[in-house]
């Protein structure tokens, strides 16, 4: 279950309330699939346009899963050089055709090998008027259990840490660079 996502730069993160397996991407069967959906003035863009081919997004995006404090995280490094404007992050878009349990090993996941549910998330990059830490927000938020004033603080804190972590840490098989 997704409870969060943020951004930060060219980072965007989705938190999950469990652990996460990322799977080994191929172009046969993405887990992923990313769309510039709108330009920094709100004109939507044709998704003929904007549509990211499953070879693009693997030899552009970069993808990670961060685990810890039973918590899992799905990370996606947009490159520096897309357009401005708002993503959407859609994450398991084939999961209905997922029949056997070599397909289903081919998509996001709980460390169970439970599928993460098929979900669309939205995130703007560039756009004037928006900073790393405030408007460059994903369309996913949560407050659990937070009064809403230390929420954010907090959550800001949290989020800077994990990108700080992901940004320094090595990274593995699970992510195409």
């Amino acid at each position: 279950l997704a409870v969060d996502a943020s951004i930060l730069n060219d980072v965007f993160k989705v938190d999950f309330s469990e652990p996460l397996a990322c799977p080994q991407l191929a172009p046969s069967q993405m887990p992923y699939q990313i769309r510039h959906v709108k330009t920094c003035d709100g004109s939507n863009i044709d998704s003929n346009v904007g549509s990211f081919s499953a070879e693009a997004v693997i030899n552009t995006f970069s993808f990670v899963c961060m685990n810890g404090d039973g918590k899992g995280s799905l990370v996606a490094k947009f490159p520096g050089n897309v357009g401005e404007g708002s993503y959407e992050l859609t994450v398991n878009p084939f999961l209905y055709k997922a029949k056997t349990s070599e397909e289903r090993k081919k998509l996001l996941a709980d460390v169970n090998g439970n599928p993460v549910a098929t979900a669309k998330y939205t995130t703007t990059f560039g756009c004037k008027g928006a900073d790393a830490s405030s408007s460059k927000a994903a369309t996913l938020t949560s407050t659990l259990g937070l009064s809403r004033e230390n929420s954010t603080n907090e959550k800001k804190k949290r989020n800077m840490k994990d990108i700080d972590e992901f940004r320094n840490a090595e990274l593995g098989e699970n992510m195409k660079t």
